[in-house]
């Protein structure tokens, strides 16, 4: 059985420049991870970086985490849930 991850994954909504920017942080990798969402409500933007903290939890359950692996999930989360 692969090693399971207890360490959870900190996703913050920030201002960044009048723009609403999600930080992704993980102990695992060093740095963050930056994504911009676009024209929202600000309600809205919290619901979608709540999600996507519950998401990347139940995704990366086990196993390593590696940063291109978030990023590129990040990514495809966004597309097709926020993007749309």
């Amino acid at each position: 059985m692969e090693k399971k991850n207890n360490k959870p994954f900190d996703v913050k909504l920030l201002n960044e420049k009048n723009y609403q920017r999600l930080y992704v942080t993980h102990a695992s990798f060093k740095g963050r991870i930056r994504k911009r969402l676009g024209d929202r409500p600000i309600e809205e933007l919290e619901t979608i970086a709540f999600n996507l903290k519950f998401e990347l939890g139940k995704h990366f359950l086990y196993g390593e985490i590696f940063k291109e692996e978030v990023e590129s999930y990040i990514d495809s989360y966004v597309s097709m849930n926020v993007k749309c």
